[in-house]
């Protein structure tokens, strides 16, 4: 399922649930609970509505929250701007800065199947830094590509998958608004030549030579937070038959700001919270 709001998500939902199951041990014995309810419930309030606001403001512009972003850095662009290109340009410029996309790409190393094409990586980092947005594109293109591929039982790259089979279990990128709605884009057709500028990454046209002028920053972007979203689903879990698609969670389900933020510490409570 595409989750229609971050307080859908499982671990938001188990989350809610244990803050509940607090506040009623905190009701039975005031003086021994250490935990202040309200505060809590206020985060966890604050980091569902910063996910949700996300995707209202670029969600239509197929940008996806990944859990590799600065959570700190999106909560604080959307209380700063309502206006999409604001908020794209500044999107942009997170990327666009070496020490940070080192950063988002070192985590890529966990995963055998993109630790192969860490090399790759590289390539497509120079060449985005040097304004070569064309090679960048192209390279990180085929990086997702032969990742599916070799991730998946079913050998299909990336740009054979339908956007229903991009529903990323327990994760942002699962949002109604994330990737199973920027892979539109993806795989649209293009089989006529169009030569006017375009700012969305359609990896059909690129790749085939129908759609001529991709070469700018924010086609290449959209390149490097595709890739990061699309490392999400298999970083989180194991390996199955279907990269994204899980029908329970796993050890690892819960979003890693939750547990930046001490949720996953929470005591657990018995019951069921009314």
């Amino acid at each position: 399922m595409d989750y229609r709001s971050a307080n859908d998500l499982p671990s938001f939902v188990e989350m809610s649930r244990q803050i509940s199951g607090l506040g009623t041990l905190r009701h039975l014995s005031p003086g021994e609970e250490k935990h202040d309810v309200r505060v809590l419930r206020r985060q966890l309030d604050h980091m569902a509505d910063t996910v949700d606001a996300f995707y209202a403001l670029l969600g239509p512009r197929n940008w996806i929250f990944h859990e590799s972003i600065s959570f700190e850095f999106v909560a604080e662009l959307v209380a700063t701007t309502t206006d999409p290109v604001e908020a794209e340009s500044k999107l942009i410029a997170y990327y666009n800065d070496h020490e940070r996309l080192a950063l988002l790409t070192a985590g890529l190393r966990r995963l055998p199947a993109m630790r192969r094409r860490l090399d790759l990586v590289s390539k497509a980092s120079s060449d985005y830094f040097a304004g070569r947005y064309y090679a960048c594109i192209h390279v990180l293109l085929s990086v997702m590509d032969g990742f599916v591929n070799e991730f998946e039982t079913v050998r299909r790259g990336l740009h054979a998958r339908q956007a229903e089979e991009l529903k990323a279990w327990d994760s942002v990128v699962g949002h109604h608004m994330g990737l199973t709605n920027a892979h539109r884009t993806f795989t649209k057709g293009r089989s006529t030549t169009n030569e006017e500028p375009v700012y969305e990454l359609y990896r059909n046209g690129i790749v085939h030579g129908s759609t001529l002028n991709y070469d700018n920053i924010v086609v290449a972007t959209k390149a490097w937070n595709r890739l990061m979203a699309v490392a999400t689903g298999p970083s989180r879990g194991r390996r199955n038959s279907n990269l994204f698609l899980r029908s329970r969670p796993c050890a690892a389900s819960s979003p890693l700001w939750l547990k930046a933020n001490g949720f996953d510490r929470l005591p657990k409570t018995s019951g069921r919270s009314s």
